[in-house]
């Protein structure tokens, strides 16, 4: 049974009213935990026109963002790492369902070497749509040298142009829908082409460590597991740490805070997906289990 509602978590799916993260005011720095509730994402709203500046530097090595559109727009969104920076910088931009629409690692017409950015995209419905700013060497797996890195070393700004904001969202809202995972019980999901990410979230409390496996019954998939606090931040990836061949888990993660985690679990090829959906790819069933111990 599926449920849709605003404002309020679900034990299935839920269509949920977010506030932005208070790091998320212009010009903004990668997102702090803020005082909210914490049963709800609070995460940085790019807004047409102003650049937000933010470090990789103390995450995973990847940042989740989101933007609200207007049905029609067409949109242009860069990422420019600073002088001072190493980063190579990677977007994707995907809907609320979790479908890709974008992907970009190099846009050689800009100035800056190995700078990102996503050109022209039209956008299909008014929504929300999700941003993950990775770094090209690091989109699938853990970056446990950005955890204590410098910040200028993986410094950047995001430049988002061309969305109106819809009527219907105040500035500092977005909407999300997830699947709400329960500790020890399986949750089995489709990847087609009309979803490549599965959005997932667990409801955690602080000290707990939690081992997060991502399988395909019925094939062995080459899956993708990321773990985003509430704000964002990226505390774990794993491509094929699992028993089975290919098979994603983050292991033995310590949870920082009591609150809501976002489980991005997806396959290896996720970014060019969209392409390859022409060649009339099969629905993928994939299930994911979280089990947890203090």
């Amino acid at each position: 049974m599926w449920m849709r509602f605003v404002g309020m978590l679900s034990v299935l799916m839920s269509l949920v009213l977010g506030v932005a993260s208070v790091a998320a005011q212009s010009p903004a720095t990668t997102p702090e935990p803020s005082a909210d509730d914490p049963n709800f994402l609070s995460l940085v709203i790019l807004r047409s026109g102003v650049p937000f500046e933010g470090t990789l530097a103390g995450t995973d090595g990847g940042l989740l963002m989101v933007f609200n559109a207007t049905e029609g727009d067409v949109v242009t969104l860069s990422a420019i790492q600073t002088e001072e920076s190493d980063l190579d910088p990677v977007l994707v931009v995907m809907d609320r369902f979790g479908a890709v629409l974008a992907y970009n690692d190099d846009d050689f017409a800009l100035d800056t070497p190995l700078a990102s950015r996503i050109q022209g995209l039209t956008i299909p419905f008014t929504d929300t749509y999700f941003v993950l700013l990775s770094s090209f060497f690091n989109l699938r797996s853990s970056d446990e040298e950005a955890l204590t890195a410098e910040p200028e070393t993986l410094a950047f700004t995001a430049l988002l142009e061309g969305n109106i904001q819809p009527t219907e969202l105040a500035e500092d809202e977005f909407f999300y829908t997830t699947a709400v995972l329960t500790q020890g019980e399986p949750f089995a999901f489709e990847i087609n082409e009309e979803r490549e990410v599965g959005f997932l979230e667990y409801v955690g409390t602080a000290g707990e460590r939690v081992t997060i496996d991502l399988v395909s019954p019925e094939d062995f998939l080459d899956t993708v597991l990321m773990v985003f606090d509430r704000n964002g931040t990226r505390l774990a990836a794993d491509d094929d740490g699992g028993d089975e061949r290919l098979a994603a888990r983050v292991t033995d993660l310590e949870l920082p805070a009591d609150g809501t985690y976002l489980i991005f679990s997806t396959l290896y090829d996720f970014p060019n997906l969209p392409e390859l959906a022409a060649e009339e790819q099969p629905t993928r069933q994939l299930e994911v289990v979280v089990n947890a111990a203090k």
